[in-house]
Formats: C-alpha cells, structure tokens, sequence
C-alpha cells in the first residue's frame, strides 16, 4: 500500500486542528480540506 498524497504536502496548521488528535497522520485529507476551502456546492435539482 502506498501512502497518500497528503503524507508529503503542507497541511494547514487550522485544518489539522479539526481533527481528533488520535486521527492526526492517519486520516486522509481531501485536496479541499486540507486547503481550508469551502465544500464544493452542488446545483440544486429542479
């Protein structure tokens, strides 16, 4: 198994902080999150 990409990049201090220290390097981030950006939002269906 390899590690995931968040293993070898900058994560922001404050994204880090959200998570439960127990799940600080071994969780996996998304691209999004580990940015500190907002979720993605959906268009509404009609």
């Amino acid at each position: 198994m390899s590690e995931c990409w968040c293993f070898s990049v900058p994560i922001d201090d404050d994204q880090l902080a959200k998570l439960p220290p127990e799940q600080r390097n071994r969780s996996c981030l998304c691209p999004r999150c580990a940015q500190g950006l907002p979720p993605e939002t959906q268009p509404a269906a009609d």
